[in-house]
């Protein structure tokens, strides 16, 4: 497996290593192994194809970006298998994608944080994005139709940070959109960073991933 961030993230990256351990316990005769903080890019077409080179059976990669080079990786070695968490290419041969309807999870989220924005008597809601890629504006369009429902008068500010893994921009990211009046804030990076701003200026954040990623009194679950 090959991770974007660390494994001890907080978030996406985090999930994905529990769901590796949790294969290493169901089959202890499995060798299992993980890269973390691999970019995206020619940096990860090197990793891919050095893990092939080894004799990995089933690698999978976990991020957007590693799409391309998985999908050139999987042409040279057509017997091992790779699977990509949330791109859109297949060659319906060794190489697939797969990915949750998040969007499903993100309407409630943005019903939920409707609801409290309304509540607070402040409709302004912010969504830090990562990439304006159709994962994430799927994702927003979600959030947006959830929070109408609760909130017709509501509305989104979004801003992209371009990273799927970087504190210091989640932490700056959710703090201009809080200054910039939003009420709750959602994240589609990794870190638990907008929680953890909301708590310090008494808004709300709304986390991605991982259930750690919300330990703060002012993260809405």
């Amino acid at each position: 497996m090959v991770l974007i961030g660390p494994h001890d993230d907080g978030g996406w990256s985090q999930a994905h290593y529990e769901g590796l351990q949790y294969i290493c316990e169901k089959m202890p005769d499995s060798h299992v192994a993980y890269i973390e903080l691999v970019p995206e890019g020619a940096d990860s077409e090197q990793v891919f194809r050095s893990l092939s080179r080894k004799g990995f059976d089933f690698i999978i990669g976990t991020s957007f970006g590693y799409m391309d080079p998985m999908a050139a990786v999987a042409e040279e070695f057509p017997d091992i298998t790779y699977l990509h968490l949330t791109g859109f290419k297949s060659n319906n041969k060794n190489f697939g994608n797969f990915f949750g309807a998040m969007e499903d999870f993100k309407y409630l989220a943005g019903m939920l944080a409707g609801s409290r924005a309304k509540k607070d008597g402040n409709p302004k809601l912010g969504y830090m994005a990562t990439f304006p890629i159709p994962e994430e504006i799927r994702l927003g369009n979600a959030i947006m139709l959830g929070a109408k429902k609760t909130c017709p008068e509501c509305t989104m500010d979004i801003r992209f940070i371009n990273t799927w893994h970087d504190p210091v921009k989640e932490r700056d990211g959710a703090a201009s959109l809080f200054d910039a009046g939003a009420q709750v804030v959602f994240t589609g990076a990794d870190t638990p960073a907008v929680a953890d701003v909301a708590q310090e200026k008494g808004k709300w954040g709304v986390t991605y991933d991982h259930p750690v990623s919300c330990k703060v009194e002012r993260c809405l679950t």
